[in-house]
Order: structure tokens, then C-alpha cells, then sequence
């Protein structure tokens, strides 16, 4: 069954240094949203089941009967399920987020968003940390809009946006967020650059800002030039793990992941050897953002590994798994480091 954006979702587990030519093993097949490890468990969501379970080395998938959610829900954990439901009938509806008990003793509305907040936009992405509840919203990337949502007071509002004064906050990205909620990690473009090939490209810069509210605060990634930023993930340590397409040699783009310290010192620990080309693909050339694309979807990590859904071109969601150190070295596909 395709997903919501009509691709094939299955989840199946491969090492991420093979390659969508090696053969994956099918854990879950069905209409795939978000999932998550719990214990030995995967978490699912599936429109049409709700949550279900299945082990992680593999095996039947069990529907869970006591998690009921008003819409579909975004994030969990171990007490509560978390969604977002708007009315697609109303005109100018508001965006309602939920809390539903996990043991199916009842759901409570936490906050609402009008349609004046939300600007046109549907909320994208949703993560609950030990104090704060953060929805985003940038679909098309036209205009990144945030806000956090106390679980205390059950009050929020909108978080400010990472902007350079010379580029338009149209491409602000939220890549991730600690694990405890607090700190958000940004992206944003900070200038175009014409030194490599016809083409010019975008230059990105990074952020720390407050689920609080608190002022974003520059970031310095040491990334090679022609690198996009896709999605990051908190690691050990207050490193992390950062998704990204890198245009290693014109016309060439590659997904890599990267281990970026306190400092913002990073290390390639993974390349994909998929080419994601706007070439290949039959896009024109030259843009080579595939933020929209939703390539790398929902991710976690868990002791010293990182697993995310990846989607090749014209095929399933794959779940792909880096270990950090890795075990092996791992190359780009033309063999440099």
C-alpha cells in the first residue's frame, strides 16, 4: 500500500554502505508513517492500523488496541501518544494538538493553532521532549514557521527563525531537536556561491535556538562546499548526527552522513552510493535541494547506531543503519574519503 505521497512503503533494514542494490530484509510492509525503537520493539504508524509493534529482528506485526488518537499521531512516548488534527472541510480551520493516553484512558487537547498562526501552512513536523511539545511547519519550503507548546501550562507560541539579513528566511530548515526538547538545531541559507562549475549554489549556515523562545545562536559546521543539509539527529555527548545530499564532483549528488562534535568538527561516517542527480532524475539541472524531496524521513537513534527511513527513486522506504564509530571504512563512490 503507498503512502500518504503515493510511494511504496515498506520499512526493510539494510547497511547503508550497500546501497539500494543490496537486498534488504523486509520487516514491515504496509502504509508507513513514522516509527520508532522501544526496547526490542519498532513502533509504527500507519494511517490505516494506528500503532502497531513488531520486533526488531524482525517478525509479525501486532496492532496495539488501546493507543487511540484523535489524527495521526507524530510522536510518542512510553506514557502518551501525540497528535495534530485540522479539518479539511471547514474553511480556515485551526490546527488542534493532542495527547492521548497509551493505556486508552482518554485523549486532552493541549493547544490549538488558528489559521492566522498557521499562515496557510500544515504542520510538519512534531517532537516531544521532557518539557516541550514543537510543531513546524515548511512544506514547500516558502516560509519555515515553528512553535513550541508547554506540557505544563499547555500554553505557546511561535519560535523565532534563523535568517541571514542578505537571504530570505524562505530557506530556514528545522533540521532536529534534542533529545530532552530544549535545543533546536537550524539550518539556513546564508549566501549563493558561483566558484564550482556554471551552476551557482547555496551556502548554509547553522543554529541553536530555545524551545523556550530564546534567540538562535550560530552554529559553526565545518561541511565541504555544495553540501545540503536533509535532517540531523541528537547523539552522545551533545554531538550529532547530520543528514546530507554532497555534490562531491558536479552533477554527482550523493546522500552522507556525518558525525558533527561540540565544536562543529564533522566526520563522514556513511555515504550512499545512490545518485541523486536533478540530471538523473530529469529535473533541471542546477537546482540540486532535495529538502522537499523527503528522501530521509523519520529517524532515531540507539546505542551508538542511527537507523532513518530513506526513500530511492521509484521504490520502498528502506531503514538504513550507521554505526558511530563505524566498523568498516566508508568511501564516496568515486573512492575518496
Amino acid at each position: 500500500m503507498p503512502d500518504a505521497h503515493g510511494h511504496p512503503a515498506h520499512l526493510s533494514s539494510v547497511d547503508l554502505t550497500q546501497g539500494p542494490s543490496a537486498a534488504p530484509e523486509l520487516l514491515y510492509a504496509g502504509d508507513a508513517g513514522n516509527f520508532w525503537l522501544e526496547d526490542d520493539q519498532i513502533l509504527v504508524v500507519s494511517a490505516g492500523t494506528g500503532l502497531s509493534t513488531l520486533p526488531q529482528a524482525g517478525g509479525p506485526v501486532v496492532p496495539v488496541p488501546s493507543v487511540k488518537s484523535p489524527g495521526n499521531i507524530a510522536a510518542l512516548d512510553r506514557s502518551f501518544v501525540y497528535s495534530y488534527t485540522s479539518d479539511e472541510f471547514a474553511e480556515n480551520p485551526p490546527a488542534l494538538l493532542w495527547r492521548s493516553a497509551r493505556d486508552g484512558s482518554g485523549d486532552e487537547q493541549l493547544f490549538s493553532l488558528s489559521a492566522d498562526e498557521l499562515r496557510g501552512h500544515s504542520s510538519g513536523l512534531l517532537h516531544v521532549g521532557d518539557r516541550w511539545a514543537v510543531m513546524y511547519s515548511a512544506p514547500d519550503i516558502v516560509e519555515a514557521s515553528a512553535w513550541s507548546v508547554s506540557l505544563e501550562t499547555k500554553k505557546g507560541g511561535p519560535l523565532p527563525v534563523p535568517q541571514e539579513a542578505t537571504a530570505p528566511i524562505a530557506f530556514a530548515t528545522l533540521l532536529g531537536i534534542s533529545d530532552d526538547g530544549e535545543t533546536l538545531l537550524w539550518t539556513y541559507a546564508s549566501e549563493v556561491r558561483r566558484d564550482m562549475g556554471e551552476e551557482p549554489y547555496r551556502v548554509y549556515s547553522y543554529a541553536f535556538a530555545g524551545a523556550d523562545g530564546s534567540a538562535p545562536v550560530p552554529f559553526a559546521i565545518k561541511l565541504p562546499a555544495r553540501t545540503t543539509p536533509l535532517a540531523a539527529w541528537p547523539a552522545a555527548g551533545g554531538s550529532w548526527y547530520l543528514a546530507t545530499t554532497e555534490e562531491h564532483q558536479e552533477d554527482h549528488v550523493f546522500v552522507t552522513v556525518w558525525s558533527v562534535d561540540v565544536s562543529g568538527a564533522a566526520a563522514r561516517i556513511a555515504c550512499d552510493p545512490t545518485d541523486w542527480d536533478d540530471n538523473v532524475l530529469g529535473n533541471p539541472a542546477g537546482a540540486q535541494d532535495h529538502r522537499t524531496d523527503r528522501i530521509v524521513a523519520s529517524g532515531t537513534v540507539t546505542a551508538g547506531r542511527l537507523l532513518f527511513a530513506i526513500r530511492y527513486q521509484n521504490g520502498p522506504w528502506v531503514v538504513v543503519e550507521v554505526d558511530d564509530p563505524p566498523t568498516k571504512t566508508k568511501t564516496m563512490p568515486d573512492g575518496s574519503p
